[in-house]
């Protein structure tokens, strides 16, 4: 994909959108809002609803946790751009009993420090789990603005 998909960008909001709440009458409509958050995130399309959208879906009782984490995984291909969504991704990687919170510290990493949120979040993760290894690839992704994690990692 890439790029070259952007004109897809529409069609494919709309099919996300339009799938809100039919993922609970069977696991198969899941799948349409999954795999146009797996596409979105792919194209990385400059338009300004997708990240609002894909940031919508960040409930997962309310979006079902497939969609939940592919939405995850998209915004985190965004990088700084998906700074809207900290506050909530934050919130996700401090569930420890759901596999998104995985996927959400990665996420993290991927966004960068565009809050001063995101690196105390992630030493406090490192802290309460003692062994996490996103967390801290998450903070080697940030890279400098991690700088005060340091003391934490030894």
């Amino acid at each position: 994909m890439g790029p070259a998909a952007a004109p897809a960008t529409k069609a494919l909001l709309k099919l996300f959108e339009s799938e809100r709440d039919r993922w609970r009458s069977g696991g198969v409509w899941a799948f349409p809002r999954l795999y146009a958050a797996q596409v979105l995130g792919s194209i990385k399309p400059d338009d300004p609803e997708v990240i609002p959208s894909l940031a919508s879906a960040l409930d997962p009782r309310t979006s079902g946790q497939l969609v939940c984490e592919a939405a995850i995984g998209a915004l985190g291909k965004y990088g700084p751009a998906a700074k809207e969504a900290v506050p909530r991704l934050i919130e996700l990687g401090r569930d420890n009993n759901n596999l998104y919170a995985v996927e959400a510290i990665r996420a993290l990493g991927q966004i960068g420090a565009v809050t001063k949120d995101v690196v105390p979040a992630l030493v406090e993760d490192i802290r309460d789990r003692h062994d996490d290894r996103d967390a801290c690839d998450a903070l080697i992704q940030i890279g400098p603005d991690a700088v005060g994690a340091i003391p934490v990692l030894y």
